[in-house]
């Protein structure tokens, strides 16, 4: 199958830019992108390198789901499995999501960058790092049974807080005279 996919270099009408395209083996459906590249030379040597990642079966086309499908299906196939507390703490969390960070329309909006602004929304509302590590978690989680979907390409990385562990907190008053 992989075998027979092969991506050739095109000029479309009058964009500066030339395309690389292949046709799906199995679909017969068309995929194309931009080269970035007016050199046909430069062209040839990208298309030969998406070649080879869809031969290895490394690329993976970006999905249409939604934020609101991911919540709806997370919490109906995922989520009853899930203690009663834990449950509504992951509720907790994706409210917070969609009031705070304004949820995103589609799943594939969520990378590294959109997760550090969230973090830093948790953190202008005042809450705890150990709240911020524990609604990040509840996240990563869910992004990461999107994967397994293949909803998502990869996991967005998850910059964990630093001070949420390692934060030395005074243990009662000291004594005084």
């Amino acid at each position: 199958m992989s075998d027979q996919i092969r991506v050739k270099v095109t000029k479309c009408g009058n964009r500066p830019h030339l395309i690389m395209y292949y046709d799906c083996p199995i679909t017969g459906k068309r995929t194309q992108r931009t080269t970035g590249t007016s050199s046909r030379e430069k062209a040839i040597k990208l298309a030969g390198a998406w070649e080879a990642e869809l031969r290895a079966g490394k690329y993976k086309p970006a999905s249409n789901v939604s934020w609101e499908e991911l919540r709806v299906r997370y919490e109906t196939e995922v989520v009853p499995s899930l203690a009663d507390k834990t449950a509504a703490q992951i509720a907790t969390v994706f409210n917070s999501v969609e009031r705070l960070a304004g949820a995103p329309k589609r799943l594939r909006s969520i990378n590294a960058e959109w997760l550090s602004r969230y973090q830093a929304k948790l953190r202008e509302t005042g809450v705890s790092e150990a709240t911020i590590e524990s609604y990040l978690s509840h996240l990563k989680a869910a992004l990461k049974w999107a994967v397994e979907l293949e909803w998502l390409p990869e996991l967005p990385k998850v910059k964990m807080p630093k001070r949420a562990r390692r934060q030395k907190v005074m243990k009662g008053r000291p004594i005084t005279g």
